[in-house]
């Protein structure tokens, strides 16, 4: 997989939330992607939004974004990279749920990453 903008007719992120997520850094993720293709005028950059069980899902602030599974194999096989983006209690969840996804996509080439405390997971 190919950074080169000038070859790639796409770019597809996925963007896991946990929950209790901090809003701010999710829209830090997505907006500067936004703003690129406007002034690309078409859209070089696609996201989705995942968290592990799919659903509504809310933030530190109270808002609730709906999200798609982790495990959507269709959704989640077309990604290049994903970013994880948590909340300020990195305890709250059981990381034992995230590895086989995780792990999945490492191997298939997907780029990791993580904002705030998302690279604890």
């Amino acid at each position: 997989m190919s950074l080169n903008i000038i070859i790639n007719k796409s770019w597809q992120l996925g963007v896991l939330l946990i929950p209790g997520y901090n809003l701010a850094e999710m829209s830090h993720i997505v907006e500067p992607l936004e703003v690129a293709n406007q002034r690309l005028g078409h859209h070089l950059y696609q996201w989705k939004l995942f968290s592990l069980d799919g659903g509504f899902l809310e933030s530190s602030c109270g808002m609730q974004i709906d999200t798609l599974p982790l495990t959507s194999d269709l959704a989640v096989e077309q990604l290049d990279a994903l970013v994880i983006c948590a909340s300020h209690d990195i305890y709250q969840l059981p990381l034992p749920a995230f590895k086989t996804p995780l792990k999945r996509l490492a191997k298939s080439g997907t780029f990791l990453g993580g904002v705030g405390t998302g690279p604890y997971y």
